[in-house]
């Protein structure tokens, strides 16, 4: 059945739209003194991992969207290379600085430094898509009082979600600073990185995330200095790497959540890595080849257990169809 909608209702969700789709651009090279134009920068290397992902030059995306009929959805997207992972929070020239040593030269898991700019990208990267989403919801927020939607003068729903999504971005913004002086002060060290080569599986998947297993808005002292551990996963002429990184001083808050992945044997490890995830990130690039082995009743699971994941109340379940490795 057709749902009716008002005039105000049309004209604003037409506003949500409009501004979903509005790029926010801006350089977050450390010190925030660039004021160039952001360009299309990629958080997942273009030449070397999607070198052996993409087929006839595309991978595979995750790609949330909503409509008005429906609501929000998920789709699998085929995407180009030179879209996919890219996000619009440096400009060429800081993107070339910062990045030089692990666009144009061969990873190495030994390496202090390379180790600690992939993880500085997925951080900038994090603080990109936080900042656009904190500018959205308040745009939102601000369209719906315009049009009497939402009382300003009270504390309702949509103006706690809006302080909310601002307040993530700021904190957040305060996880990227401790990043900036680790790389101005070449204090690489003061990064902790578990790596994984899982060697023996074909190329399947790529990720580059930012989980936060501890609510960092809960309390006031993880407000003033917010916890997260860094996901990449990429594949490699010698396998995949599955590598998490977090700053030293948070080891102990951390660690915990990861014992169960950092001891399971391999085949386990992957399964329960695929679970983190579809439960907590969003930036994932999958090969072509391997989703067009996927059954239909696979993706489904997929997209249902990742759409019930979307909110800070997880909802796990085991199901070996999960697994998102070749």
């Amino acid at each position: 059945m057709e749902t009716d909608f008002s005039s105000e209702d049309k004209k604003y969700f037409g506003s949500i739209f409009k501004q979903i789709n509005t790029k926010f651009n801006r350089c977050l090279w450390p010190g925030e003194s660039c004021s160039d134009s952001a360009i299309r920068a990629h958080s997942i290397q273009n030449s070397g991992v999607l070198d052996l992902l993409c087929v006839d030059n595309h991978v595979i995306m995750p790609k949330a969207e909503i409509t008005i009929e429906k609501g929000p959805n998920l789709i699998f997207e085929k995407i180009g290379r030179n879209k996919a992972t890219t996000f619009t929070g440096l400009c060429d020239k800081h993107d070339s600085i910062l990045f030089d040593p692990i666009d144009n030269y061969k990873f190495d898991a030994n390496n202090e430094e390379k180790l600690f700019l992939l993880a500085y990208r997925s951080v900038l990267r994090e603080l990109h898509t936080k900042m656009k989403t904190g500018i959205d919801i308040q745009t939102q927020y601000m369209k719906g009082c315009e049009l009497g939607k939402f009382n300003v003068d009270a504390p309702d729903e949509p103006m706690i979600m809006a302080k909310i999504a601002l307040a993530e971005a700021y904190t957040f913004y305060l996880y990227k600073t401790e990043f900036d002086k680790i790389y101005l002060k070449r204090n690489f060290e003061q990064i902790v990185h578990q790596v994984d080569l899982i060697k023996n599986i074909a190329p399947s998947i790529a990720v580059s995330s930012v989980l936060s297993f501890i609510d960092n808005m809960r309390h006031i002292q993880d407000r003033k200095d917010p916890k997260g551990i860094v996901l990449n996963i990429f594949p490699s002429d010698d396998g995949t790497y599955i590598i998490f990184s977090y700053r030293k001083e948070h080891e102990n808050n951390l660690l915990p959540h990861l014992d169960r992945i950092l001891n399971a044997e391999k085949y386990y490890k992957l399964y329960l890595v695929s679970k983190l995830i579809l439960m907590h990130c969003e930036n994932v690039v999958m090969s072509p080849a391997f989703y067009q082995k996927l059954s239909e009743s696979k993706i489904e699971l997929l997209k249902s257990f990742f759409m019930k994941n979307l909110s800070v109340d997880k909802a796990d379940i085991e199901n070996v169809d999960l697994y998102l490795f070749n």
